[in-house]
């Protein structure tokens, strides 16, 4: 019997505007306990204020980690596991697009840690709680993830950076990690979707040009209307046996060929497995994954 949605515990990156605001609020106003994860306080306490204006400030809980960061991730994944006894979804929302090449102090291109390598580690350490009964991972993508990307290896180096492919490579790399995580977990009761809600009138493009933004605005979507096929794929039964897919908007769609081929997908997990591995570890080690595989 599945879990009634006001016992369902999310977890879900992004959470202070756009997309990820509306979809919290939404999951809240549905009984669902929240954890909003937001890049500082000020967006931490943007999300606590929506929520009490909406009358669902004792469902939402705010984290504040910088996702740029791997030793902040690992942070908030230490916070949570030691807050939460179950975790039932985890949405992998937050994102970031970078005009200019900018690398993290941890040598990554900024678009990639944030998009794509954050989401990756955060859903590896979160896999104990994810695990301990049916749950669901659900990674918001972007069907860009189909158009010409830069060497994944480029994701290291601020040479020859166009922040269009920059942000196809992030979105590529999460599209192809979906799939694949999905297929390493098949069996533990944790599903993976990777769900593209459409283009969303959000700030991910804010520090684009006018002309670039302006593109957005008048083909995006409110971000409440995105949030419903969100919030469709976290409550509705009818993806509770589902694994492994790709959607566009809700519906049923053919990923990019190139994140299903094995060889690009291997070689993905492991330059992934290597970029999060703390100092101290050897590259040579993996991750918490293989045990799942």
């Amino acid at each position: 019997m599945a879990t009634p949605i006001h016992q369902r515990y999310c977890v879900l990156t992004g959470g202070s505007a756009g997309l990820g605001l509306a979809t919290a609020l939404e999951l809240a106003r549905r009984g669902m306990h929240v954890t909003g994860v937001c890049r500082n306080l000020a967006g931490a306490k943007q999300l606590l204020k929506h929520a009490v204006e909406e009358g669902v400030g004792d469902r939402v809980v705010a984290e504040i980690a910088d996702l740029s960061r791997i030793s902040q991730v690992r942070s908030l994944a230490l916070r949570l596991r030691r807050r939460m006894h179950r975790l039932d979804i985890l949405i992998n929302n937050a994102g970031v697009v970078m005009p200019e090449p900018t690398l993290t102090c941890e040598g990554v291109e900024t678009t990639f840690a944030v998009n794509y390598l954050s989401h990756f580690l955060l859903s590896h350490e979160l896999l104990d709680l994810l695990c301990s009964g049916p749950a669901r991972v659900i990674n918001i993508v972007d069907d860009r993830h189909r158009e010409p990307i830069l060497p994944l290896h480029a994701c290291q180096s601020p040479e020859g950076y166009d922040w269009a492919r920059a942000y196809n490579r992030a979105m590529f790399a999460k599209t192809a990690f979906s799939l694949e995580l999905a297929r390493r977990l098949t069996g533990d009761g944790v599903t993976v979707h990777a769900l593209h809600p459409g283009t969303v009138k959000t700030e991910l493009f804010r520090r684009l040009g006018p002309l670039e933004r302006g593109k957005m605005q008048l083909t995006g979507i409110p971000p409440r209307l995105a949030a419903a096929h969100v919030v469709a794929m976290a409550v509705n039964e009818r993806f509770a046996g589902v694994t492994g897919e790709y959607y566009r908007r809700g519906s049923p769609a053919e990923p990019a060929a190139l994140a299903t081929r094995r060889e690009a997908v291997q070689h993905l997990w492991e330059l992934s497995e290597r970029l999060c591995a703390p100092p101290e570890r050897s590259a040579a080690q993996p991750l918490q994954t293989a045990a799942y595989g």
